[in-house]
């Protein structure tokens, strides 16, 4: 799931502000991609399939 900051703002401190954020935001994304497909995640899978099972 990536998300994208897109708001808009007159000066151009506010622009520089939102690129920074873009950029982090971007990277996050990326960090958050390549974990979910590591192979890690996806071998605890039915473990966190069974502990949310019995959460509810």
């Amino acid at each position: 799931m990536k998300i994208k900051l897109m708001i808009l703002f007159k000066s151009s401190k506010d622009k520089r502000k939102i690129k920074k954020l873009n950029k982090k935001l971007k990277k996050a994304n990326k960090l958050n991609e390549e974990l979910l497909n590591s192979r890690s995640w996806k071998v605890t899978k039915p473990l966190r399939k069974i502990k949310n099972r019995n959460r509810k």
